[in-house]
């Protein structure tokens, strides 16, 4: 097919639909299609696609086929035009990496990554990767690629434990060393763990095997596993001032020492088939492990038999009085026979003042008693 004419190319660039943005850079994926130069952008495009409300979040995908929101493989980015790189080094504030959605993930490689971008902006990383174990650079080359993002205060990251993978690769991105990654955010202050209800220490099951994946340490833990099977220590756990998502029933066991995260303001807990009774030693411990807490999410499931009972619900006045707002995230349960507002008032009249609540409820799985 012969190319077009200047004039017609021109016209068909500057014409280009706002919704290619995301396909943008799919031509630097491989080399056949940087050869056939399937996209030439003249500059007026590229000035027009460099303005901040589209880099705000760069979403990079470490294999392909790209995802709908991908702007192109991570591999490919150091060939990205020098316009857009100077876009996302003035306003990119997240980075996301994604993989393909197919289940049978292919070896990937990160390249130089990117490596020489600066940010001035970035505020946060998001690793949605579960399945992409096999990575074909070397472990030191493939955290060099992600260097540029090591300053960000906020992370969200998979959590080991709900993908049951226990491969022996060594992937700085998933490798067997998780704290290798988190070691690499000095002022990592925001943390979320994709899944449900991490465990905060790491605790030997009934062989007295670590198979788990934990937060942390407690004392006494053989060193190797203290490596392979936790996050970060005390001291960088310290930091923290946003933690999501930890188990209720760990935070709250006894063995957790008070004051263990003394700076943080807002925690979210996972757990199931919690009495509501329970709520009240549930309170009483995270006031003493986050004095200065200010947002509690509780996500609570499959409980039929105390939450249905509105005299159980003076619990609440044991809410932290720091807090300044209580979300319950609510699935598969039984609560009283009131409207969304009502149910709210009943929560809200015992606890301390000040203190605001909110909730969400399932409605296909959370039913009213009678």
């Amino acid at each position: 097919m012969a190319s077009p004419a200047p004039m017609a190319a021109e016209h068909q660039q500057a014409s280009l639909p706002d919704d290619v943005l995301a396909h943008v850079l799919e031509y630097l994926c491989t080399l056949n299609d940087i050869a056939a130069r399937r996209w030439c952008l003249n500059k007026a495009w590229l000035k027009a696609h460099a303005a901040p409300v589209h880099w705000r979040t760069l979403t990079l995908a470490i294999n392909l086929p790209l995802g709908d929101d991908d702007h192109c493989l991570v591999s490919a980015w150091e060939r990205a035009p020098q316009q857009l790189r100077l876009a996302v080094e003035r306003h990119t504030r997240h980075v996301e990496f994604t993989e393909c959605a197919s289940r049978d993930k292919p070896p990937y490689s990160l390249g130089r990554g990117l490596a020489g971008q600066r940010f001035s902006r970035l505020q946060k990383v998001t690793i949605d990767i579960l399945f992409a174990t096999k990575c074909l650079q070397h472990y030191d080359d493939e955290a060099a690629a992600l260097s540029p993002l090591f300053g960000a205060g906020c992370l969200v990251a998979p959590f080991l434990e709900w993908n049951g993978w226990q491969g022996t690769e060594e992937s700085f991105l998933y490798g067997q060393q998780p704290r290798a990654l988190y070691k690499k955010f000095p002022n990592l202050r925001r943390l979320e763990l994709a899944g449900i209800g991490a465990d905060l220490f790491l605790r030997p099951d009934q062989s007295g095997q670590y198979s788990s994946y934990a937060l942390l340490a407690p004392e006494g833990v053989p060193a190797d596993m203290v490596q392979t099977r936790t996050l970060m220590d005390r001291e960088q756990a310290a930091q923290l001032v946003e933690l999501r998502t930890l188990g209720l029933a760990d935070i709250v066991h006894a063995s957790t020492p008070a004051g263990l995260f003394p700076h943080m303001t807002l925690l979210e807990l996972w757990e199931s088939f919690l009495p509501l009774y329970q709520l009240q030693t549930a309170f009483t411990r995270v006031h003493a492990i986050c004095p200065v807490l200010e947002i509690l999410i509780l996500q609570l499931d499959s409980e039929y038999d105390t939450w249905a009972d509105e005299s159980n619900y003076s619990v609440f006045a044991h809410a932290p009085r720091s807090l300044k707002a209580l979300v319950l995230v609510l699935q598969s349960t039984k609560i009283p026979n009131l409207t969304r507002s009502q149910y709210v008032a009943l929560i809200q009249r015992h606890v301390p003042a000040g203190v605001q609540v909110h909730i969400k409820i399932d409605e296909k799985s959370v039913s009213w008693s009678m």
